[in-house]
């Protein structure tokens, strides 16, 4: 069974609702809702407000939920909180905001006996990423410029995307996967997760629909992640067409420097773009995704 924990960097509209904070990481706990105990509010100071004239930015962090549904619970409560503040009937837009400063990152564990960092192979974490974006493609109800923003900022400066040298040493605290964040009890945490420019309640309920069954399909389907087809290519795969790859995950890779993760969709293009030292040859490596 899967653990969950959510922060969401939100702009509250202050002239709407009243938001107490306690520092960033403070010892003072002050929470959205006086009578539960399920969200409490931080200061954080890389979030900026761009919409409100009264806007807060603010962190607002959910209690460690045991399940999916307890979670969802959780997420409906903080619907109910914003969307019937002073008595209205509030759409999401009018009272908050998810701008480019603001992230949403989902922390979520198995237990105390399994690792993910310990046990899941970098290709994991790359079908993990590749399952997302088909989800957020496919769906009916994101529009198509929400999706756009939401995969432009899905790896920002403070959730770069994971390379086989951060997947290496684990370090990077800031990265897409947060491994630090396992290692040290709590859950790990999926930091390029987002709902940038989300403006319906409909639109973050299907976000968080997205992000479950993201981490249900990376947790169902660990142990067919590890096979890695990996073979230097020469640049006559720049012919290749995207169907005869077919579903699959290309990583880039020219000595040290690997950087360009993409699907299928885009790779053709960007392999042309893509300096490989005026080589020849180069490696990538095919990650295959079974549905």
């Amino acid at each position: 069974m899967v653990s969950f924990g959510v922060e969401l960097e939100s702009e509250v509209n202050g002239a709407l609702v009243s938001v107490q904070m306690d520092g960033y990481h403070g010892s003072n706990a002050k929470y959205l809702i006086p009578t539960s105990r399920n969200w409490k509010c931080e200061r954080d100071g890389s979030l900026n407000c761009s919409k409100f004239p009264s806007g807060i930015a603010v962190e607002i962090i959910s209690k460690k939920a045991e399940n999916t549904a307890e979670m969802k619970q959780m997420l409906e409560e903080f619907k109910t909180f914003f969307r019937t503040a002073g008595g209205g009937n509030h759409e999401l837009k009018e009272i908050l905001n998810y701008n480019n400063s603001m992230g949403c990152h989902i922390h979520f564990s198995e237990g105390k006996k399994f690792k993910f960092f310990k046990n899941m192979t970098f290709r994991g974490y790359m079908q993990m990423r590749v399952k997302f974006f088909q989800l957020l493609d496919s769906s009916k109800v994101i529009p198509k410029a929400t999706r756009d923003k939401i995969k432009a900022h899905y790896g920002r400066s403070y959730s770069s995307l994971l390379t086989r040298k951060d997947y290496s040493n684990m370090e990077n605290r800031r990265n897409e996967f947060n491994f630090n964040s396992e290692k040290s009890g709590n859950g790990l945490e999926w930091r390029s997760f987002n709902i940038l420019g989300v403006e319906t309640w409909a639109e973050f309920d299907e976000m968080f629909r997205i992000a479950f069954e993201t981490i249900e399909f990376f947790c169902n389907n660990r142990g067919k992640f590890d096979e890695t087809l990996k073979f230097k290519a020469t640049k006559k795969i720049l012919n290749t067409k995207a169907e005869e790859l077919g579903d699959c995950e290309i990583i880039i890779e020219s000595g040290k420097h690997q950087e360009v993760n993409l699907t299928t969709e885009h790779c053709l293009s960007k392999l042309q773009d893509f300096n490989i030292n005026n080589k020849e040859e180069f490696e990538i490596d095919v990650f295959l995704l079974r549905n």
